[in-house]
């Protein structure tokens, strides 16, 4: 019984971790996916075009992004999808507002599961098209 008290922590947990992991991957991918100035003010034309080191070094970034996006995601349906199971469960007894807000918390959190797993597929998807 004490593992089941444990639960909501559990998946307050996972959720944080799976929200800053998306926020850290989307950081990652922006940061060093994106051109510096020198792209720009080079005198050389091809300062970032084919063959350079900041293509290399982007697509090692947006890699990383993809890896860590996916981890986040499911980390974060994973907190979802515990706290539905383990946390919120009806009650008879319970009231009728104590009730409707249990009911509501489970379809935000089913909301929330089904947003991760949209997440993945997409991120499946453009893996599969952009060839990374």
């Amino acid at each position: 019984m004490a593992s089941r008290n444990m639960m909501p922590m559990l998946s307050l947990l996972l959720r944080i971790l799976g929200f800053t992991l998306l926020f850290v991957a989307a950081l990652v991918a922006t940061a060093f996916a994106t051109p510096g100035g020198a792209c720009f003010s080079s005198g050389t034309p091809p300062a970032c075009g084919l063959g350079s080191t900041y293509e290399t070094g982007a697509a090692n970034a947006i890699l990383a992004g993809h890896i860590m996006f996916a981890i986040g995601a499911f980390l974060l349906g994973l907190g979802a999808a515990m706290k539905i199971h383990f946390s919120l469960q009806s009650n008879p007894s319970a009231q009728k507002e104590e009730s409707r807000w249990i009911i509501a918390d489970r379809w935000f959190n089913g909301l929330v599961f089904l947003l991760s797993v949209w997440i993945l597929l997409a991120l499946l998807g453009w893996s599969v098209v952009a060839g990374f």
